[in-house]
């Protein structure tokens, strides 16, 4: 995010002139985040204002990051849920109820809902006797929540009325009738669903069977809700719903049964109680909302073909499958776990088939990612447990104080952020984690196994040692019962005092290189014309040989500063070429003091004989030549009067480039390479110690 956020100042002025406020977002977009949120790539820069993303609106402020809870825009009151997703329609937030209009604005005063006149204050919530009924409900923070509102108008129209009004049976005269007579009464008037065109009222359906119509291009629309409703219904009891928009809520307690949704476009799904045996939403269905809240913790949500999800809320456990049909990228859309009850055997998410992008965990929950199915990024605002042979790419752990567990059997990234503080993270044994962000001081425990941490922030204590650790500046922690300490202020005297006794003999480098002590230690560059060996060979083919000559002698002197606290096997890096040539080396570009050829590599650059890989090779050859005998890599160490440690890993910008772990191949190029570049930060590890030196420009 660091690097995205230079380039972000450099590219706003440019982007918010040649990009509308309100925008669809391309194919070339791509979804981050980092220990402040979320935010999505435009190119090289990123999203500002309201953006259409997979067909669901997000806003992002003017840092980029995405908002969630209530969003003013312009004087113009808009909701997101947790996921940043804008919500319409009727919504309960805090215990109030809202209309939002299509456009996601809040709606004030008197509003016509279904043919139902009801008041809105001057802030957004409903007031007066007639409340309408939310088909979701959240924190004002946006995390989903049970709603607590049912409507006041318990009017269940039973016939059709083209008028939107007039007589009916009464939902209790419905509920005293007899099984037959209900089924017949509504027969009768469920044929409106069937009938194609536009009809106004709520539907009951508690018998099974296919509702509307046949013809797929006979589209009936439903200007209300429609309750499948026989909590009593067997595994054997099938309902099919097809060729239907409805511009209402679909609540189904349809105890052990199925429902089918073919073709069905639907504001809100509300599941109350459906069979393990399935609501399998197929064809073009397409759900804005859906939330799951079974009373069995059985439900068993299946989506098939075209069919789609925007936003899935999950209150209680559940079985979501995407089935090998489908063809959507993401099509439960952003989900969000909630579960009302504590978590459980039986209380349990499982995601299984394909593709599932955002996971939001928003209550202490059981996620299981099935074999075959793939989970993009699951954010743990609560405690979980995590487990399944499925592929999990990214992990996020947010809520202080909370317990994680791991029991997948493997896991891409996980990334702690730094509101986790005091979180128990478990790597149970059997795990495997490739990559372990933590920027909170917390507690990782298990015996499972972690190939890279990145470690950022004191107080953080690992069990179990990772393969790789890699530990920020002015930070310990303890990882596998020992103390990773900076060092970084022991040797930043003895770092400055080094330089500047090379600075005091070298009078091609004075005034153009300053050394700050601290921690980190800062090396900063005066002159723009002090470049790297490699940057000498890219681009200095059509200069005069002289000043070939003069710019190679600089970036040699600036690559012997670099190495002046290091040693290789006990002598400076120059001496140790010396041994190398007196051992046979006999390089072409080496003198027999160790120092480079100058007058011969700056032929090579300037008559197109000589390319940095070739100059490279040829050193690379030398100290090869000189390992043989040992079958043992350099060793690198820093020794002073004060301190002598041996170097166990060199990184440049989190990339090892020496690693006594790593073969010797591999050193021998990475030592090498200290002439590819100048600028960068380096740290370098002595066991469980480091420091660290940034080299800057000015």
């Amino acid at each position: 995010m660091k690097n995205l956020k230079v380039k972000k100042l450099v590219a706003v002025a440019l982007v918010a002139m040649t990009i509308a406020t309100v925008s669809p977002i391309g194919a070339s977009a791509a979804w981050r985040q980092d220990s402040n949120g979320w935010w999505n790539t435009e190119g090289d820069s990123w999203s500002t204002g309201w953006r259409s993303i997979d067909n669901t609106w997000y806003n992002f402020g003017s840092d980029g990051y995405m908002e969630t809870g209530w969003v003013n825009d312009g004087g113009t009151w808009y909701f997101t849920s947790a996921s940043g997703a804008m919500q319409t329609g009727v919504v309960e937030v805090d215990g109030k109820v809202y209309d939002l209009a299509p456009s996601g604005a809040m709606a004030t005063g008197n509003v016509t809902i279904n043919g139902v006149v009801y008041t809105f204050a001057a802030s957004g919530e409903a007031i007066g006797d007639k409340i309408p009924t939310p088909t979701l409900a959240f924190t004002s923070a946006g995390t989903a929540v049970a709603p607590t509102k049912a409507t006041t108008d318990t009017t269940v129209e039973s016939v059709h009325h083209s008028s939107g009004g007039g007589g009916g049976s009464s939902s209790s005269s419905s509920s005293s009738s007899s099984s037959s007579s209900s089924s017949s009464s509504s027969s009768s008037s469920l044929s409106d669903l069937s009938a194609g065109g536009t009809h106004n009222g709520n539907y009951t359906i508690s018998t099974t069977g296919t509702f509307g119509a046949s013809d797929s291009s006979k589209v009936t629309t439903i200007n209300g809700d429609i309750f499948i409703a026989d909590a009593n219904a067997s595994a054997s009891d099938s309902i099919t719903l097809q060729n239907l928009t409805i511009n209402g809520t679909l609540t189904v307690d349809f105890g052990a049964g199925n429902v089918i949704l073919d073709n069905v476009i639907v504001n809100g799904v509300n599941v109350s109680n459906v069979g393990s045996n399935s609501l399998h939403v197929r064809g073009n269905s397409s759900i804005k909302t859906l939330t799951v809240n079974d009373k069995n913790n059985d439900a068993h949500i299946v989506i098939e073909g075209n069919a789609s999800i925007a936003n899935t809320n999950i209150l209680a456990g559940a079985k979501l499958e995407v089935a090998s049909d489908a063809t959507n990228s993401n099509p439960f859309g952003n989900v969000i776990i909630s579960p009302v009850a504590a978590p459980s055997a039986s209380n349990t998410v499982t995601l299984t088939g394909g593709i599932f992008g955002n996971v939001t965990v928003n209550g202490a929950a059981n996620v299981v990612v099935g074999a075959g199915a793939t989970l993009q990024t699951i954010v743990a605002n609560s405690n979980l447990v995590l487990s399944g042979t499925g592929t999990i790419n990214n992990v996020t752990v947010n809520s202080q104080g909370a317990t994680i567990d791991l029991e997948a059997t493997s896991i891409g990234t996980v990334l702690v952020s730094s509101g986790a503080t005091g979180a128990t993270l478990i790597v149970s044994s059997g795990t495997t984690v490739a990559i372990l962000n933590i920027n909170a001081p917390i507690a990782v425990t298990g015996t499972g196994t972690i190939a890279t941490a990145n470690l950022e922030v004191s107080g953080i204590t690992i069990e179990t040692k990772p393969t790789n650790v890699s530990v920020a500046p002015d930070v310990t922690v303890i990882v596998g019962g020992e103390t990773y300490g900076d060092i970084t202020q022991l040797v930043s005297s003895i770092y400055s005092a080094k330089l500047a006794s090379s600075l005091q003999n070298d009078s091609t480098l004075t005034n153009k290189i300053s050394v700050s002590t601290g921690d980190p230690i800062v090396v900063t560059l005066l002159d723009s014309n002090l470049d790297s060996l490699q940057t000498v060979f890219n681009t200095a083919q059509n200069e005069d040989l002289s000043l070939i000559e003069a710019r190679l002698a600089k970036a040699e002197d600036v690559m012997n500063l670099h190495s002046a606290m290091l040693n290789v096997n006990g002598v400076p890096f120059t001496q140790y070429l010396e041994q190398a040539e007196a051992s046979g080396g006999n390089s072409t570009y080496v003198n027999t003091d160790g120092s480079f050829d100058i007058s011969a590599i700056a032929e090579g650059i300037k008559n197109n004989t000589l390319t940095y890989r070739g100059f490279k090779q040829d050193l690379e050859n030398r100290i090869s030549e000189m390992c043989s005998g040992t079958n043992k890599a350099p060793q690198v160490s820093i020794s002073d009067s004060t301190i002598s440690e041996t170097v166990t890993k060199i990184e440049v910008d989190g990339k090892p480039i020496y690693d006594t772990s790593s073969p010797i191949d591999t050193n021998i190029d990475g030592l090498v390479s200290l002439g590819d570049t100048i600028i960068g930060t380096y740290t370098v590890y002595c066991g469980t110690n480091y420091f660290t030196v940034k080299v800057t420009n000015s």
